[in-house]
């Protein structure tokens, strides 16, 4: 019996296997929903696999699917136009089609760069996908980019998904969970989650409002602690990680979440993003009784004049009062920085290295600013010329940090791309030889998932610190 459909996550660094990764939710919730619909359907992660690009096309051509669907987020952009070269070659039959966050930002600008790509789906991509699979006719799917002849047809949208309950939990039966792995979890068995959609702030660089909307969709609180009592009794997973761009919108709605995850009894631990102005200690500690041991902190800058102009919305005190709190809840706490924003400068890049010394994480990941396509960012780095190559993310160069993402950065007054990577070392250097930073990190050294942390953490460390 044919394969329906092939489900892929393509690798972001060509046959290396990453020390840490979590199950791709793009294309498990795809699969869930076309399986629930009675198609066969196969998933390959070679991000987690660390498979190259000529061993992966030679799976996808044993299985000869009739649709490929292949996720695609910037980086992974080149790989996946060089697979579906190399399959149409061999299985021209097989029908292709590219979802994702860079289909999202770009649409119809991928047939430019393939003539392999048979369909591009824009918006959430569950039923989109399903409709193709249900053989709809191609100008009745919603959310579809096709061609007819050479003509490129852009159909209407598809209506964002309102009632995110209705949709099946994720088939973990599709993955190999022994695969995925975190620095910051507790636990051998970890499941990534997404509790909510849409996000209604408006960071300049954020391209994640392409794919969910400006409105925050939420799953209810039964409904997301049914999946993770599923995932825990079935599959023994007893860590997840909440990939919601802001957990911590609606606190009565994170309030009943944690009650339900003790009321239930559920041992496990758990971990998300927010940001400093949506915590207070009341929220944290209920957090933390349910499970959270990890929380994720967008600080991007210590300078107002940057924040501002990347549209953040806090303050550098906020920042600093915020970690204050998480710190004496006990919650571990990342916090994310980066470099070379607009308005950024040496004075200013010093302000965010003192300023995530200060709050002193016990993880800091610093980062240099690279504006994705179609955000607001992107559009201001190409009318200021801080970004010269419009298409800077299809041209394919030496790997560095496993992507290519250096032809990216901006060229700032002041501020060039090699000021920019040697003040993001210099970053990494001074926050984590510290003697106060030290010292956290061994008080962390009371527990099996404490040694476990600082290892992992050291070796993101030297990777961040390779030339």
């Amino acid at each position: 019996m044919a394969l329906d459909i092939l489900l892929v996550y393509p690798s972001m660094s060509e046959g290396k296997k990453p020390k840490f990764t979590l199950p791709p939710l793009g294309i498990l919730y795809i699969a869930a929903i076309c399986k629930k619909e009675g198609f066969s359907v196969k998933i390959i992660d070679a991000e987690s696999e660390g498979v190259t690009t000529e061993q992966l096309i030679e799976r996808i051509v044993k299985e000869n699917p009739r649709f490929l669907g292949i996720s695609v987020m910037t980086p992974q952009i080149i790989q996946a136009l060089e697979i579906s070269k190399k399959v149409k070659e061999r299985i021209p039959n097989t029908k292709i089609v590219l979802g994702g966050g860079h289909v999202n930002s770009v649409g119809k600008e991928i047939f430019q760069f393939s003539k392999d790509v048979d369909y591009l789906i824009h918006g959430e991509g569950e039923y989109t996908f399903l409709e193709l699979l249900q053989k709809k006719k191609d100008e009745e799917v919603k959310g579809l980019i096709w061609r007819k002849n050479d003509e490129i047809i852009k159909n209407a949208p598809r209506t964002l998904i309102e009632d995110l309950d209705s949709l099946p939990f994720p088939d973990l039966d599709l993955i190999d969970l022994n695969l995925y792995r975190v620095p910051y979890s507790q636990h051998s068995k970890t499941m990534s989650m997404i509790c909510s959609r849409g996000c209604p702030y408006r960071c300049s660089f954020c391209d994640a409002f392409k794919t969910h909307g400006r409105k925050a969709r939420v799953r209810s609180p039964k409904n997301i602690v049914d999946e993770m009592e599923n995932n825990y009794k079935k599959y023994g997973v007893k860590d997840f990680s909440i990939r919601d761009s802001t957990f911590v919108l609606d606190k009565k709605w994170v309030e009943e979440i944690c009650d339900d995850i003790q009321k239930r009894g559920l041992k496990i631990s758990w971990r998300c993003n927010s940001r400093v102005d949506t915590l207070d200690e009341t929220i944290l500690r209920k957090m933390k009784k349910s499970g959270c041991h990890v929380l994720g902190i967008g600080v991007e800058s210590g300078s107002q004049e940057v924040l501002n102009r990347i549209k953040k919305g806090i303050t550098p005190q906020q920042v600093i009062d915020a970690f204050k709190i998480i710190d004496k809840v006990g919650i571990r706490a990342i916090g994310f920085f980066m470099i070379g924003n607009p308005g950024d400068n040496p004075e200013n890049v010093r302000k965010t290295i003192e300023l995530a010394k200060k709050v002193n994480p016990d993880f800091a990941h610093f980062a240099i600013c690279t504006p994705f396509p179609n955000t607001e960012l992107y559009d201001w780095a190409l009318e200021t010329g801080a970004l010269k190559n419009k298409h800077w993310y299809m041209k394919k160069v030496e790997k560095w940090m496993g992507y290519h993402l250096q032809l990216g950065y901006m060229t700032l007054p002041g501020l060039n791309p090699k000021q920019q990577e040697e003040l993001l070392k210099k970053a990494n250097k001074e926050f984590y030889f510290r003697l106060r930073y030290l010292w956290k990190a061994i008080k962390r050294l009371n527990s099996i998932s404490g040694i476990k942390m600082n290892i992992n953490g050291f070796l993101e460390l030297l990777e961040s610190l390779k030339s």
